[in-house]
Protein backbone atom coordinates (compact mmCIF):
# COMPACT_ATOMS: atom_id res chain seq x y z
CA UNK A 1 0.00 0.00 0.00
CA UNK A 2 3.03 2.25 -0.13
CA UNK A 3 3.07 3.11 3.59
CA UNK A 4 6.29 2.51 5.50
CA UNK A 5 6.12 0.49 8.65
CA UNK A 6 7.17 2.43 11.75
CA UNK A 7 9.52 0.34 13.91
CA UNK A 8 11.12 3.00 16.04
CA UNK A 9 13.58 5.81 16.20
CA UNK A 10 16.10 7.51 18.42
CA UNK A 11 15.75 11.19 19.20
CA UNK A 12 17.54 13.94 21.04
CA UNK A 13 15.27 16.61 22.47
CA UNK A 14 16.49 19.89 23.92
CA UNK A 15 14.60 21.53 26.77
CA UNK A 16 14.90 24.70 28.84
CA UNK A 17 14.37 24.55 32.60
CA UNK A 18 11.55 26.89 33.67
CA UNK A 19 13.23 27.51 37.04
CA UNK A 20 16.85 28.26 36.17
CA UNK A 21 16.59 28.82 32.39
CA UNK A 22 19.42 26.33 31.67
CA UNK A 23 19.32 23.95 28.72
CA UNK A 24 19.42 20.18 28.93
CA UNK A 25 19.01 17.36 26.43
CA UNK A 26 17.30 13.99 26.59
CA UNK A 27 18.32 11.10 24.33
CA UNK A 28 15.41 8.70 23.93
CA UNK A 29 14.38 5.61 21.98
CA UNK A 30 10.82 5.32 20.66
CA UNK A 31 9.24 2.08 19.48
CA UNK A 32 5.88 0.95 18.14
CA UNK A 33 4.45 -2.06 19.93
CA UNK A 34 1.59 -4.25 18.75
CA UNK A 35 -0.17 -7.17 20.33
CA UNK A 36 -0.33 -8.89 16.95
CA UNK A 37 2.45 -8.20 14.46
CA UNK A 38 0.06 -8.49 11.49
CA UNK A 39 -2.42 -5.96 12.88
CA UNK A 40 -2.10 -2.26 12.09
CA UNK A 41 -4.70 -1.35 14.66
CA UNK A 42 -3.96 -1.20 18.35
CA UNK A 43 -0.44 0.17 18.02
CA UNK A 44 1.00 1.60 21.18
CA UNK A 45 4.26 3.44 21.54
CA UNK A 46 7.03 3.23 24.10
CA UNK A 47 9.62 5.82 24.99
CA UNK A 48 12.77 4.93 26.90
CA UNK A 49 15.08 7.67 28.15
CA UNK A 50 18.60 6.54 27.30
CA UNK A 51 20.56 9.46 28.74
CA UNK A 52 20.30 12.99 30.02
CA UNK A 53 22.87 15.70 29.30
CA UNK A 54 24.42 17.31 31.19
CA UNK A 55 24.31 14.71 33.92
CA UNK A 56 24.85 16.43 37.23
CA UNK A 57 23.24 14.04 39.72
CA UNK A 58 26.45 12.76 41.23
CA UNK A 59 26.91 11.62 44.82
CA UNK A 60 27.82 14.33 47.28
CA UNK A 61 30.26 13.02 49.84
CA UNK A 62 30.87 14.51 53.27
CA UNK A 63 33.72 16.99 53.77
CA UNK A 64 35.58 14.28 55.72
CA UNK A 65 35.56 11.93 52.72
CA UNK A 66 36.41 14.76 50.32
CA UNK A 67 39.30 15.82 52.56
CA UNK A 68 40.44 12.21 52.86
CA UNK A 69 40.65 11.85 49.06
CA UNK A 70 39.38 14.43 46.62
CA UNK A 71 40.66 12.11 43.87
CA UNK A 72 38.35 9.36 45.08
CA UNK A 73 35.35 11.70 44.97
CA UNK A 74 36.26 12.96 41.50
CA UNK A 75 36.77 9.47 40.04
CA UNK A 76 33.63 8.07 41.69
CA UNK A 77 31.57 10.95 40.29
CA UNK A 78 33.06 10.46 36.82
CA UNK A 79 32.12 6.78 36.98
CA UNK A 80 28.57 7.83 37.89
CA UNK A 81 28.43 10.09 34.83
CA UNK A 82 29.68 7.23 32.64
CA UNK A 83 27.02 4.94 34.13
CA UNK A 84 24.28 7.54 33.57
CA UNK A 85 25.31 7.80 29.93
CA UNK A 86 24.98 4.02 29.57
CA UNK A 87 28.72 3.51 29.25
CA UNK A 88 28.18 0.23 31.06
CA UNK A 89 31.40 -1.37 29.84
CA UNK A 90 33.62 1.26 31.49
CA UNK A 91 31.82 2.63 34.55
CA UNK A 92 32.73 -0.43 36.66
CA UNK A 93 36.41 0.19 35.95
CA UNK A 94 35.92 3.76 37.17
CA UNK A 95 34.38 2.58 40.43
CA UNK A 96 37.27 0.12 40.85
CA UNK A 97 39.77 2.95 40.37
CA UNK A 98 37.87 5.14 42.84
CA UNK A 99 38.02 2.31 45.39
CA UNK A 100 41.78 2.12 45.00
CA UNK A 101 42.14 5.82 45.82
CA UNK A 102 39.79 5.53 48.79
CA UNK A 103 41.60 2.51 50.24
CA UNK A 104 45.02 4.09 49.75
CA UNK A 105 43.97 7.33 51.43
CA UNK A 106 42.24 5.49 54.27
CA UNK A 107 45.23 3.30 55.14
CA UNK A 108 47.67 6.23 54.93
CA UNK A 109 45.48 8.25 57.30
CA UNK A 110 45.19 5.37 59.76
CA UNK A 111 48.85 4.36 59.57
CA UNK A 112 50.68 7.68 59.31
CA UNK A 113 54.00 6.36 60.60
CA UNK A 114 54.19 3.42 58.17
CA UNK A 115 55.78 3.65 54.73
CA UNK A 116 53.20 2.00 52.48
CA UNK A 117 54.31 1.25 48.94
CA UNK A 118 51.86 2.91 46.54
CA UNK A 119 52.58 0.14 44.01
CA UNK A 120 51.21 -2.63 46.21
CA UNK A 121 48.22 -4.42 44.68
CA UNK A 122 44.87 -3.32 46.04
CA UNK A 123 44.13 -6.76 47.53
CA UNK A 124 47.34 -6.70 49.59
CA UNK A 125 46.61 -3.19 50.84
CA UNK A 126 43.15 -4.29 51.90
CA UNK A 127 44.26 -7.52 53.62
CA UNK A 128 47.39 -6.18 55.29
CA UNK A 129 46.56 -2.61 56.22
CA UNK A 130 42.82 -2.28 56.93
CA UNK A 131 42.08 -3.21 60.54
CA UNK A 132 38.34 -2.46 60.54
CA UNK A 133 36.71 -5.78 59.64
CA UNK A 134 33.61 -4.22 58.05
CA UNK A 135 35.65 -1.92 55.83
CA UNK A 136 38.05 -4.75 54.94
CA UNK A 137 35.19 -7.08 53.94
CA UNK A 138 33.39 -4.43 51.89
CA UNK A 139 36.64 -3.35 50.23
CA UNK A 140 37.53 -6.96 49.34
CA UNK A 141 34.14 -7.56 47.79
CA UNK A 142 34.26 -4.21 45.97
CA UNK A 143 37.68 -5.08 44.59
CA UNK A 144 36.40 -8.46 43.35
CA UNK A 145 33.47 -6.81 41.57
CA UNK A 146 35.75 -4.11 40.22
CA UNK A 147 38.03 -6.79 38.83
CA UNK A 148 35.02 -8.44 37.19
CA UNK A 149 34.23 -5.10 35.53
CA UNK A 150 37.82 -4.79 34.35
CA UNK A 151 38.72 -8.29 33.18
CA UNK A 152 37.20 -10.64 30.62
CA UNK A 153 36.27 -13.33 33.13
CA UNK A 154 33.37 -12.41 35.41
CA UNK A 155 33.66 -14.45 38.61
CA UNK A 156 30.49 -12.99 40.13
CA UNK A 157 27.84 -12.93 37.37
CA UNK A 158 25.07 -12.50 39.95
CA UNK A 159 26.51 -9.08 40.92
CA UNK A 160 26.66 -5.79 39.05
CA UNK A 161 27.96 -2.25 39.12
CA UNK A 162 25.08 -1.40 41.44
CA UNK A 163 26.63 -3.67 44.07
CA UNK A 164 30.10 -2.15 43.85
CA UNK A 165 28.55 1.31 44.26
CA UNK A 166 26.58 0.20 47.33
CA UNK A 167 29.67 -1.38 48.87
CA UNK A 168 31.83 1.70 48.27
CA UNK A 169 29.15 4.00 49.68
CA UNK A 170 28.90 1.71 52.73
CA UNK A 171 32.67 2.03 53.20
CA UNK A 172 32.42 5.82 53.15
CA UNK A 173 29.56 5.71 55.70
CA UNK A 174 31.66 3.60 58.07
CA UNK A 175 34.65 5.90 57.63
CA UNK A 176 32.38 8.88 58.41
CA UNK A 177 30.92 7.28 61.54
Amino acid sequence: NGEKEYKGCKAVSIYRCASCNSLFAIWSEHKAVTQDETAQEGLSYTCKIVAEFPFEKTTTFTPDITNLSAEFVSIFNQAEVAEAQNLNEICGMGYRRALEYLVDAYIRKNRPTEAIDANLPLGIKIRNYIDNEQIRTLAEKSAWLGNDATHIINNHPDRSVIDIKKFIKAITSIIDA
